[in-house]
């Protein structure tokens, strides 16, 4: 009996041993566990300058960043980026990798300027309203400034019509037509003349107008024009064998067309020596007085200065070449000594060596 109790005290002593050292090795046990969770990045952060490795869940030093990635004292993550405003990270607006340049943001994959873009108006998706405008990033009613007033007339500008739509100017081009004062039109439709103008002659041929175009109908055989018809008999006015000539009046060349005068305006030219010729800038008018020069006598000869020598025993005077020892030039003088130059009041320059 003793021998009993003495092995069932020693069993529920070793039960109660082995169940103090299970509690005791609990105790003391590995304590990872709360360790990881202390030293998970992803929940207490990282100091300035690290950045969170998601892998490891640890903190690392950050990279040196590029230029322009600092975003205040730290880099933003790859899901983030650095609002330039007020310098902190934010996160993507759009998928990760579309990169923005000179202060805009990654809005919907666009990059846009939330200062100024009236859909995106200081945030992403922050709509302007009707006329509204966005301006440094809110929006507000403005009043635009007409270009123009809607009853203003269309011009041509080029080939193209102005006119006002909206207070705002607007260009059609014309295409294959003509803009001619605002209208676009066909270059046929532009009248040479009108058809109630009378028939003319046009040489040996009458010329008269037809739907706002001239026609020129040549006079045919025998037939000679006159008076805007072609008819028999007709006395010629001329001969082919007539030199052309000049009718200053008219600034035109007369020439003689099948026994008809026949006139060709020489339009911004001259006509001169029976020709049309560019116009050349006059040095004088040929109406103009001869004076002397260097013993010569200088004269205007169409436009142009022309000087002739007074020749051998003359000499240039009041605009006329005269002879220098047969005419007394100075009858009235009491102090000559001779008649001519030489000798006539006060001693003159001895200009033919006598």
């Amino acid at each position: 009996m003793k021998e009993f109790e003495s092995r069932a005290g020693l069993k529920h002593g070793l039960v109660v041993a082995m169940a103090f050292a299970a509690l005791s090795f609990a105790s003391c046990g590995d304590d990872s566990g709360a360790s990881s969770a202390k030293d998970d990045c992803t929940v207490k952060g990282c100091d300035v300058g690290q950045v969170c490795n998601q892998d490891t869940k640890k903190c690392e030093a950050a990279p040196d960043p590029i230029p322009g990635d600092l975003c205040g004292d730290v880099v933003c993550s790859e899901d983030q980026q650095c609002n330039e405003e007020t310098k902190k990270c934010e996160p993507k607006e759009g998928p990760v990798g579309l990169q923005c340049e000179n202060g805009e943001f990654n809005c919907n994959d666009t990059c846009v300027d939330l200062m100024s873009d009236k859909n995106n108006c200081g945030a992403c998706g922050t709509v302007c309203e009707g006329d509204e405008v966005c301006s440094d990033g809110s929006c507000s009613a403005t009043v635009v400034e007409k270009e123009c007033e809607d009853e203003d007339a269309p011009i041509c500008d080029g080939n193209a019509i102005k006119k006002c739509v909206d207070g705002k100017f607007v260009s059609e081009d014309c295409g294959d037509l003509s803009c001619v004062e605002g209208v676009c039109k066909s270059q046929d439709a532009e009248k040479e003349c009108e058809d109630s103008m009378p028939p003319e002659c046009d040489g040996n041929a009458v010329k008269q107008c037809v739907d706002g175009k001239f026609v020129t109908t040549e006079c045919t055989g025998s037939l000679k024009c006159d008076s805007g018809e072609c008819k028999e008999g007709v006395e010629a006015e001329c001969e082919a064998s007539e030199a052309p000539i000049c009718v200053a009046e008219l600034n035109a060349i007369r020439t003689c067309k099948d026994g008809r005068w026949d006139y060709e305006n020489c339009g911004v030219q001259v006509c001169q020596e029976n020709a049309c010729v560019d116009v050349v800038e006059k040095e004088c008018e040929d109406d103009e007085a001869p004076v002397c020069e260097e013993n010569g006598l200088k004269k205007c000869v169409d436009g142009k200065y022309v000087t002739d020598a007074c020749g051998d025993g003359m000499i240039c005077k009041e605009g006329a070449c005269v002879k220098t020892s047969l005419e007394d030039l100075c009858p009235d003088d009491e102090n000559k000594k001779a008649p001519g130059v030489c000798g006539c009041g006060l001693a003159d320059d001895d200009l033919d060596n006598n």
